[in-house]
């Protein structure tokens, strides 16, 4: 009853009887009101305010009218007042207001979500800044950050549940198991199928946060702030600039140490990047490229990840970190000079790397750079002397080119002893067959140690080729897949003895001196003695 009456009392207040009774308020009574509403007379709307409620004065002041009003109205109501009549008019003013009502209810449902909007999209920053996030970069920029950060926290967790994170091999199947667990792939995902379910997972998660990135309009963005921090630093940014004055404002703004979104050099950012580019540290440091990535540039590096090394055959990756002069080669080709951001870069744009070879730059469909048809995974790191572009392969790793006979005489400065006595045994032309074989080579310094001639020892030619089949194993043995107090069968029929600690290994009483060189037919362990089977 008593709701009724309220609405008696504001149903006068629409007629104009009672000015500034209504406040604000516009909208559709309940139904059945209108009926009740006829059925009342003054006395039942002056009692009823008598005993209003609490709630109910409550609810009037939220609808703009005040007890001074309401009782202001009751004392002026006149005793003939007509309750239908009013009800009639009110109906047809409600009508008269539906559609201004609807739009002022549109509008502040239109105003109340884009508030919940910006508070999610505040909220996300907040959190992303909790995890570590920087977000100035736009779109790229997270891209970037967003597997490094994930590795270290799984790390983390990983370090808590006991597993050993600088076991880096064990680390990154323990990474990759539990982002695949993560993400629900399946055992059979290849690794790009695993990408593509990651940043779809990322970009639905921030989506439900109320946060999209348009990658065109975020590479504009990025591309906006950095002529503006050029221009702060006193430089003549203009959007229409060319690229190579571009280039010259950017080398000196990185070497005034003011541009940049870490204040490490290119070496110093990789080296606090354990979890995916030691080997390239590694790498650098056997090269003896420190001090050029320390203080030259500024340099546009494009750097294989831990992941991209793994991924060439062991032996020639040992072999290349064995060889300065050929990991210092392979290194200087994945490096150019000038700063390339993905912002500034064209499809199509060729740059010339420090070791002479081409790197043509291109753009797939959502705007990731590509060099040389290698997508640039850990993009647009800016730092004090240029700029690191993360990548998931290597360039230019050299291939076995010869088979095991061509080896022996291409460097006969070592092996011509063996040669001469393969080919006094006339076995030289089985090492040049398909095998594969393993061959354990003495070197020249090895056989002169022997207390007797290649001549004497082949006046018994069965004992002579004996001695040659006992340093040849059938199939491709690396290093790695010896194992200490292992008998190893050999082309002679006997088997010889590993001895192996940590990576030094010997075959009977011969030290391996240089492992694991490949070759198209096999592999060849140098080895700095003669092997003479026991039993002989």
């Amino acid at each position: 009853m008593m709701k009724i009456v309220l609405f008696g009392l504001l149903a006068v207040g629409a007629m104009a009887q009672f000015p500034g009774l209504m406040g604000g308020f516009g909208g559709q009574l309940p139904s059945g009101a209108m009926d009740m509403l006829k059925d009342l007379k003054p006395d039942d709307i002056k009692n009823a305010i008598k005993h209003m409620s609490p709630e109910m004065r409550d609810m009037a002041r939220s609808m703009g009218i005040t007890e001074d009003q309401i009782k202001n109205a009751v004392k002026n109501m006149p005793e003939d007042f007509d309750v239908s009549s009013m009800v009639s008019g009110l109906s047809g003013k409600m009508a008269d207001n539906k559609d201004a009502m609807k739009d002022m209810m549109m509008k502040e449902m239109s105003e109340m979500k884009e508030q919940m909007k910006e508070e999610s999209v505040k909220d996300f920053k907040n959190e992303m800044d909790n995890f570590g996030f920087d977000l100035s970069q736009g779109a790229s920029g997270l891209r970037g950050q967003i597997l490094p950060k994930m590795t270290e926290m799984m790390g983390e967790n990983l370090r808590y549940e006991g597993i050993d994170t600088n076991d880096h091999e064990a680390l990154r199947k323990n990474v990759h198991v539990e982002i695949r667990m993560m993400i629900g792939a399946k055992g059979d995902a290849t690794n790009d199928e695993v990408r593509r379910m990651l940043k779809e997972k990322i970009m639905e998660e921030m989506k439900e946060e109320g946060v999209e990135f348009n990658k065109e309009k975020a590479q504009g963005e990025f591309k906006k702030a950095m002529m503006e921090e050029l221009k702060d630093m006193g430089m003549d940014a203009k959007d229409d600039i060319d690229p190579s004055s571009l280039k010259d404002m950017l080398r000196t703004a990185m070497k005034s140490g003011k541009m940049g979104n870490t204040q490490a050099t290119i070496l110093e950012y990789l080296q606090s990047k354990p979890a995916n580019f030691t080997y390239a540290v590694q790498a650098i440091k056997i090269a003896n490229l420190t001090s050029e990535l320390q203080t030259g540039g500024p340099f546009t590096a494009f750097i294989p990840t831990d992941a991209a090394f793994q991924k060439i055959p062991a032996p020639i990756l040992q072999q290349l970190l064995n060889d300065q002069t050929a990991i210092r080669s392979l290194l200087l080709k994945h490096v150019t000079n000038g700063a390339l951001i993905s912002p500034f870069i064209k499809s199509g744009d060729n740059e010339v790397s420090l070791g002479g070879t081409n790197l043509t730059l291109t753009k797939d469909g959502a705007g990731a750079v590509m060099v040389n048809g290698v997508k640039v995974i850990l993009p647009d790191v800016i730092v004090t002397n240029g700029v690191v572009q993360g990548i998931d392969f290597v360039f230019n790793v050299p291939a076995a080119s010869v088979n095991m006979v061509e080896y022996l005489l291409k460097n006969s400065d070592k092996f011509s002893d063996l040669t001469a006595a393969l080919t006094l045994g006339g076995l030289l032309s089985a090492l040049e067959g398909p095998g594969p074989f393993t061959l354990f080579a003495p070197t020249d310094a090895a056989f002169a140690t022997l207390s007797t001639s290649l001549q004497s020892l082949a006046s018994d030619m069965n004992l002579f080729k004996n001695i040659l089949k006992y340093h040849v194993v059938s199939g491709s043995t690396y290093a790695a897949d010896l194992k200490d107090g292992q008998k190893v069968s050999t082309l002679a029929g006997s088997a010889f003895t590993v001895t192996k600690a940590g990576t030094a290994v010997s075959i009977d009483h011969a030290h391996v001196t240089q492992p694991d060189i490949p070759v198209l037919n096999g592999v060849i362990h140098v080895i700095d003695g003669v092997l003479v089977p026991a039993t002989f």
